[in-house]
């Protein structure tokens, strides 16, 4: 038998990440409509031209962009950068990460506070997106005037309006 695990294991592998991640995310979302707790959250948009990175996660519908919940002890900062490693492989350091806004609104039976950071990178940048098919299924980048068709989350809506009311005369 070979030491490398045949392609159709790892992709059942893959899938039961992904039910696992699913079931997971339905708990907090009853967990949340008990509570109603406030949470805090980061957000990286990485921009590269006018492109935006999208993603979309293996349990909830639409796209959003790398992020993810802000852990006890860690700054928003942070946790920007630890979820675009987790989330999409790449690895920057947390000054290359530059704060654009805060957006806090009702999502999902909770209060989120989102902080938002921007990556700019080089259109020429050779870096490339990395996912792990369990919690992220998807990346791309979009161009900006294409975003508005897209399904994106609340969240990445108010950012996109918040930055657009910034350039705005």
């Amino acid at each position: 038998m070979s030491a490398e695990a045949p392609s159709y294991w790892i992709e059942l592998l893959d899938r039961a990440w992904r039910v696992g991640l699913r079931a997971a995310y339905w708990s907090l979302r009853v967990w949340w409509f008990l509570r109603r707790p406030t949470l805090e959250s980061a957000f990286v948009a990485v921009w590269r031209g006018d492109e935006l990175l999208l993603i979309r996660n293996s349990y909830r519908r639409g796209v959003t962009i790398p992020s993810g919940g802000i852990d006890s002890g860690e700054t928003p900062r942070e946790a920007a950068r630890r979820e675009l490693e987790e989330e999409v492989g790449i690895s920057v350091s947390g000054d290359a990460l530059e704060p654009s806004c805060e957006v806090v609104m009702p999502f999902e039976c909770k209060q989120d506070h989102g902080h938002f950071f921007e990556l700019h990178l080089d259109p020429s940048d050779p870096r490339s997106v990395e996912i792990d098919r369990r919690e992220v299924v998807w990346a791309d980048f979009c161009h900006e005037a294409q975003l508005a068709e897209q399904p994106l989350s609340p969240q990445v809506r108010a950012y996109l309006a918040q930055r657009r009311a910034e350039f705005e005369p």
